[in-house]
């Protein structure tokens, strides 16, 4: 493709919806630029997309995917709208890094005409591109990170998957062989933030670890969360960029590494027993031995209670605790070992 620079850096024609460049479906990737245009569309924050274009095409099919091809110098996203001024209708981002390619697919109605404004990002909001509408006769199959997914083992080897330039993000399946475990992804290309979701037995169990919420930890292009396990359960989990809307392409190359957070000697669950389960306002701690330290853990790894017993036997209150699932961690002086706890 032929991509046109801003010769004299003059102001696009298409600046504004009204003077829109009316592309043609299946037809030929057609140069263009936000260099020198300003921002128009009163919806979107000027601070953030300090400059759009403007494209239209009349739909032949009632699905249409529009692909924007940009420079290295451009971080383009997709707004799609059904008149100048009209109801926002569709909207894609492309990567975190300039230069990758944005694209969205959506339905539409034979004979109806739709507005394009492609829109740079403020870190880098100009540069040249091309843009091209494509008839989708079928709507494209969308990834489903619940079934298609990765198995990984934990302590192998770090675990190289080069995404940058696919078009899914990826998932991972593993079985979990301590009571806590550390996901670490060593992340090659240049990023500034990531982080992982971890989910109980696939998409449908609990959230155990939510980056969204809880920040790992970053160390140069390392970043490394801990999360409480059951031994033998499997567990989902997937890498996400700090943009929640960008889900395709995903735009990092890494490897993930699962370690086993041990520290003491591992010992089977079936000698740690907890009644009512679910529990209310208390629950029942029976230990095989008479003393050692309970810890609950919330689903974000965080320690909520602590507690020294001296009895094979301990009722512990929670009552002020958020309704939710923990981890019962007990700890002898030589041995640990875990289970959950629901309360309700």
């Amino acid at each position: 493709m032929t991509m046109l620079s801003a010769t004299l850096f003059a102001q696009p024609i298409n600046d504004f919806c009204s003077n829109a460049t009316l592309l043609t479906v299946d037809g030929p990737c057609i140069p263009g630029t936000t260099i020198n245009a300003g921002t128009e569309d009163p919806s979107i924050d000027p601070t953030n997309y300090p400059a759009d274009v403007w494209y239209s095409f009349t739909a032949n099919s009632a699905q249409t995917v529009v692909y924007v091809h940009p420079d290295v110098t451009l971080d383009p996203d997709i707004y799609i709208y059904d008149n100048c001024g009209g109801n926002q209708i569709g909207y894609a981002a492309a990567g975190l890094l300039p230069g990758e390619l944005d694209s969205i697919s959506f339905a539409t109605n034979i004979g109806t005409t739709y507005y394009i404004s492609v829109v740079g990002w403020m870190d880098n909001p100009t540069g040249d591109f091309c843009i091209e509408v494509l008839n989708t006769t079928v709507p494209p199959t969308p990834y489903d990170p619940c079934t298609e997914y990765v198995t990984v083992q934990v302590s192998d080897p770090c675990y190289a998957d080069a995404t940058n330039g696919d078009t899914l993000i990826k998932s991972y399946y593993f079985t979990a062989t301590s009571t806590i475990t550390k996901c670490q992804l060593d992340i090659y290309s240049p990023y500034d933030y990531c982080g992982v979701i971890v989910l109980e037995t696939g998409c449908g169990g609990t959230a155990v670890f939510d980056g969204t919420t809880t920040p790992g930890t970053i160390i140069g292009n390392q970043y490394t969360v801990e999360f409480p396990t059951v031994i033998g359960m499997d567990y989902l989990f997937y890498p996400f960029s700090s943009d929640l809307a960008i889900t395709t392409p995903f735009p990092m190359d890494y490897c993930i590494d699962l370690i086993e957070v041990l520290g003491v000697q591992e010992i089977s669950a079936n000698q740690l027993d907890i009644y009512p389960n679910p529990a209310k306002t208390e629950f029942t701690l029976n230990t095989k031995n008479g003393s050692g330290t309970v810890e609950l853990i919330d689903l974000t790894g965080r320690l909520v209670l602590t507690k020294q017993i001296d009895a094979m036997s301990t009722t512990l209150n929670i009552e002020n605790l958020t309704n939710g699932i923990y981890t019962v961690r007990y700890f002898d002086g030589t041995s640990t070992t875990s289970t959950k706890l629901i309360k309700e």
